[in-house]
């Protein structure tokens, strides 16, 4: 199958292009995507995954790294509880192929808003309800999709934080968002510390409540490690609650906020200087930015190639939250970028722009939980384009993408030709 390579919008709805596995559907066609995940249900790195692709009447999906032989029924459920199993709606069934993948289509039938692969064995679908229970068997959606038949997708997405928010002012004309204490995987401490920040284009205004009282804060601007330098807006202490409120200007920076201890950072020298996390906030949204901030380059024979996510268009796009920079001379490079998908695997490529062939894979890593990476190493094969791409898409022994596998809303392009 020969896939043209055109871009999915990355707003949430993505349009038929002749090549890619959605175009038997008309109209405007959503997607998303639906993974193998943990007893945490995080994502498994590597593991099975699939994309669901869907208009208001018809969906099709494709599955991969599915157990070959396998029946598989796709179901909508109903319940936000995964421990629910009832009110099951199963869309289709079918067995994996024995190159692991596996395709089904049809009617999009009205049921919930969660969308899952499960074993057939474990689902009656006369009864509309599951009767096994094995989850690492399983694909679980990453995204709602709307209840009811219209199949549209869910356009105010449910805060996971809300469970610990607390009330606190509301200021007209100013954007906000909160700052959690976090814990060693960056997941918000339910009942922890926690503040709110808002700003506008020229102020901010900050308050936050603190376990440590009458102690020294710093509310800080941070780059992500693309560059680690630190703008200190401004700082205070808490008082004998733990309370403390800050006011100010809105200076250049960094995407993220932090409040960390005052003893840690060196304002004057724009770096952190401590590090104790489990005393700091950190944000759950990042500030706009314009463009990313890279580090210097200190060697005039070093060049650089800013990635970004693309749209329809070839046009940048979110470059606030996902972007990357390519650095290199005429033998080595180092990559470092944000992308779109936590723990998960991404390799960086080098490529001529067909995606059948002559593709060579230059390194491979799993982002953090905050989606960013870094890789080095030397550059070889050919091509002008560097991409960075989800690795499960991509074969890097036959130097192509794998069948179905493209899905470039997920990925970062060059803004410039290696030379």
């Amino acid at each position: 199958m020969v896939v043209v390579m055109a871009l999915a919008l990355s707003a949430g709805a993505v349009h038929a292009e002749d090549g890619n596995y959605w175009d038997v559907l008309d109209g405007e066609v959503y997607h998303l995507d639906l993974f193998q995940k943990g007893e945490d249900w995080e994502v498994i790195v590597d593991g099975a995954y699939g994309r669901f692709a869907y208009n208001t009447t018809e969906f099709v999906f494709n599955g991969f790294a599915l157990q070959e032989g396998g029946n598989y029924t796709l179901i909508r459920f109903e319940d936000e509880a995964a421990e629910n199993t009832e009110n099951v709606v199963c869309l289709t069934s079918g067995t994996a192929t024995t190159d692991d993948t596996l395709h089904l289509d049809g009617a999009l039938l009205d049921g919930g808003a969660k969308i899952w692969l499960v074993l057939s064995a474990d689902v009656d679908c006369a009864g509309g309800e599951m009767t096994g229970w094995n989850p690492s068997e399983y694909l679980f959606e990453s995204a709602l999709i709307g209840g009811g038949s219209s199949g549209e997708p869910n356009e105010t997405p449910v805060d996971p934080y809300e469970i610990i928010h607390t009330d606190h002012t509301e200021y007209p004309g100013y954007e906000h968002f909160h700052l959690y204490e976090k814990d060693a995987n960056w997941v918000a401490v339910p009942g922890g510390n926690e503040g709110h920040f808002h700003y506008d284009a020229d102020d901010f205004i900050f308050d936050a409540n603190m376990e440590s009282v009458e102690t020294n804060y710093t509310l800080i601007r941070m780059h992500t490690h693309l560059s680690p330098s630190v703008t200190c807006l401004a700082s205070g202490a808490t008082d004998a609650t733990g309370d403390i409120d800050l006011t100010g200007a809105m200076q250049e920076g960094g995407a993220k906020v932090w409040l960390v201890l005052s003893a840690d950072v060196d304002c004057a020298g724009e770096e952190m200087i401590g590090w104790n996390p489990s005393e700091y906030l950190f944000e759950n949204a990042l500030l706009p930015q314009t463009d990313p901030v890279v580090p210097p380059i200190d060697n005039e024979n070093i060049n650089r190639i800013r990635l970004y996510k693309k749209d329809a268009n070839w046009t940048p796009v979110d470059v606030a939250n996902y972007f990357g920079v390519f650095h290199h001379d005429e033998t080595n490079f180092t990559v470092t970028a944000r992308v779109m998908l936590p723990n998960f695997s991404y390799t960086v490529i080098r490529s001529n722009g067909d995606i059948n062939s002559g593709i060579t894979c230059l390194a491979t890593q799993t982002s953090n939980n905050q989606g960013e990476l870094y890789m080095q190493g030397q550059i070889t094969g050919e091509g002008e384009k560097i991409w960075v791409v989800k690795s499960n898409n991509v074969d890097c022994e036959a130097g192509s993408f794998v069948q179905y596998g493209w899905y470039p809303e997920y990925y970062l392009f060059e803004n410039s030709l290696l030379q």
